[in-house]
């Protein structure tokens, strides 16, 4: 029986590692728009969700439950669902106005963004206690 990748990697390498890769794929995407090479965007894009989904989105709420007490965790949320519901209200007006490749460039700064921070900042908590990993912050 295969081991999901999430299960066999730590945190820290899971989060900066797909946030750079997302961030590299968002030139790939910009490349692909710019040069009117509609295939490279498509599948660069298909790749994004795919890096998105099967690490990223599935990993960040463990991370805050193992990370954070209660109140923590209500924070947390709040604050990822709301950066969530900014982009969903944004993001039609960016393409507008930026046009798409100029979108890709802002998710791909906020990307590279995320990807150093958690290099940096991110702390590991893989393998610990609950109760010790609630006292890593």
């Amino acid at each position: 029986m295969a081991i999901p990748v999430s299960q066999k990697l730590k945190y820290k390498t899971i989060f900066a590692g797909c946030w750079l890769t997302m961030a590299v794929l968002d030139v790939l995407m910009i490349i692909g728009l710019l040069v009117k090479i509609p295939i490279i965007t498509v599948y660069s894009l298909l790749a994004y969700f795919f890096v998105m989904n099967t690490s990223v989105a599935c990993n960040t709420f463990a991370y805050i439950g193992r990370s954070c007490e209660s109140a923590g965790v209500s924070i947390a949320t709040t604050a990822l669902w709301s950066v969530i519901v900014i982009y969903a209200l944004v993001t039609p007006t960016m393409f507008n106005v930026l046009k798409p490749a100029g979108s890709f460039v802002i998710f791909g700064v906020n990307d590279l963004i995320a990807g150093i921070f958690s290099l940096v900042y991110l702390r590991e908590i893989y393998g610990l206690s609950s109760e010790y990993a609630k006292t890593v912050y």
